[in-house]
């Protein structure tokens, strides 16, 4: 993350009514986060804001990308959705920005909701069942949104932002390309999630190996909750890791009011 300069600080805290002096750090600013988030009073609460930083040579495709997200989560939000979604500024934005010689700075407001991390040791099937219940408020609310499949530039006509491109930038995330092709190990891992055992049906086997290629799975609780890590290694060396988690969901007919 780049650090955001004290004048774009104090520009876009103005933006939303308050001033740098009273924005402490929440999270992110890490060489890996997209942006940073800080807290500062609202009324008789607190809320968030994020920064985040559109490189000026991209900055309409950033803005457009951003603008939908911002879009779709409010649309989620408005609908009863359990989850932080953005506010208006004083002004009536979405996000405010602010624009110097290399980037163009955004910043968007949510409300902070009072709440703790939960330890994992405390992760019991009703924990996952709730976990679930939520997900498929979403799933169902997500499905009323206009452009679900995919967003269009309306001057162009191209897609900047689709559902596909979503799912397999996050899927690949954590997987090194320059040591081993995507698509071969894809592959490998495709061969090993059909050797899972059916005493623990999560992911794949605890072990399966394949020429230079070590599928590794670390997973505990039952069908009901469970967790776990599974890995991909080459030649000993990591090139794919993913957390995971699931459960089983109760079933039950949707009324009116559940969302």
């Amino acid at each position: 993350m780049i650090q955001v300069p004290q004048s774009v600080l104090e520009a876009l805290a103005a933006s939303f009514g308050t001033a740098s002096a009273h924005l402490s750090h929440f999270g992110g600013g890490e060489e890996s986060s997209d942006g940073i988030v800080y807290a500062y009073p609202y009324q008789d609460a607190r809320r968030l804001l994020k920064i985040m930083a559109i490189p000026a040579d991209d900055r309409r495709g950033g803005l457009l990308r951003l603008e939908e997200r911002l879009a779709f989560v409010l649309f989620l939000g408005e609908r009863g959705a359990h989850i932080v979604f953005p506010q208006f500024s004083p002004g009536g934005n979405l996000y405010e920005t602010f624009l110097d010689e290399n980037y163009l700075w955004v910043g968007y407001s949510m409300d902070l909701v009072p709440g703790r991390i939960r330890a994992e040791k405390t992760w019991d099937p009703d924990f996952f069942r709730k976990w679930g219940e939520t997900i498929g408020q979403l799933h169902r609310l997500a499905q009323g949104y206009p452009s679900w499949e995919a967003s269009v530039d309306v001057e162009t006509g191209e897609e900047h932002l689709a559902w596909r491109g979503e799912w397999e930038g996050f899927y690949h995330w954590l997987q090194d390309d320059e040591v081993v092709p995507a698509d071969q190990v894809y592959r490998f891992l495709g061969k090993a999630m059909r050797q899972v055992a059916e005493d623990r049906p999560f992911r794949g086997p605890s072990s399966f190996e394949e020429q230079d290629l070590t599928y590794s799975d670390e997973s505990e609780g039952t069908v009901e909750g469970f967790k776990g890590i599974e890995r991909i290694l080459h030649r000993g060396r990591e090139i794919y890791r993913l957390h995971y988690h699931g459960g089983l969901v109760e079933s039950r007919e949707i009324g009116e009011n559940d969302g």
